[in-house]
């Protein structure tokens, strides 16, 4: 098999991910709201942009931009999930997940629903949510959060670059290694022929007053 061709399989197994592709832009503050959705027998979690419905507010062209908010219902074990996911990325966030109780499987969920709790731990428990979904911003950004989350369908070309694009850029920055190092070099030769006429010179100005 030629170096091409084995470029061209090795290429189709991989993926190249942008540099700082979840970094963010800039720091934004957001509200998760919690609440038990006794209907649905779900967590209802709302999230607002403060900073953004701010800027917006005073701004007729920002009010066209993206959603300032978003929301979603979640059962016990959706967030267990998401929990996963999320410490997938950092495993700090362990031990953060508030704990639940315990679900009935199978066909027992369907003959008898969530388990249930009292208002006051149910709120208790709506709270700790809160706290933990702070706590899962702080640690893995809103980006990470928000796509497991809220499932964002941000532009996937926003992530990855081609193979072709990236190999481009490494040429690139091998050529302007190579030219810095050309100018390097040709500045310390300079600086030679410079100190070399500078030592010329005076050597020939102390010839000239020994001779007078």
């Amino acid at each position: 098999m030629s170096a091409f061709a084995l470029e061209e399989t090795l290429e189709a197994d991989w993926v190249a991910v942008r540099p700082h592709a979840f970094q963010e832009r800039e720091k934004h503050k957001f509200v998760f709201i919690v609440a038990w959705n006794e209907i649905e027998g779900k967590f209802a979690i709302t999230c607002h942009n403060r900073t953004a419905q701010r800027q917006r507010s005073g701004s007729r062209e920002l009010r066209r931009g993206g959603p300032c908010s978003w929301a979603g219902l979640f059962s016990f074990q959706d967030l267990r999930a998401v929990h996963q996911q999320l410490c997938s990325v950092n495993s700090e966030l362990e031990p953060y997940l508030p704990a639940f109780p315990e679900e009935p499987s199978g066909m027992w969920t369907v003959l008898f629903g969530a388990p249930e709790l009292s208002e006051q731990e149910m709120d208790a428990l709506c709270y700790k949510l809160q706290v933990y979904l702070v706590h899962s911003l702080d640690t893995c950004g809103w980006k990470i959060l928000s796509q497991v989350l809220f499932t964002e369908t941000d532009d996937p070309e926003e992530y990855y670059e081609s193979l072709s694009e990236l190999r481009q850029k490494g040429y690139e920055e091998v050529l302007q290694r190579a030219l810095f190092n050309c100018v390097a070099i040709a500045g310390v030769w300079q600086d030679l022929d410079v100190s070399r006429h500078a030592i010329s010179l005076s050597h020939t100005i102390h010839c000239l007053d020994k001779s007078s």
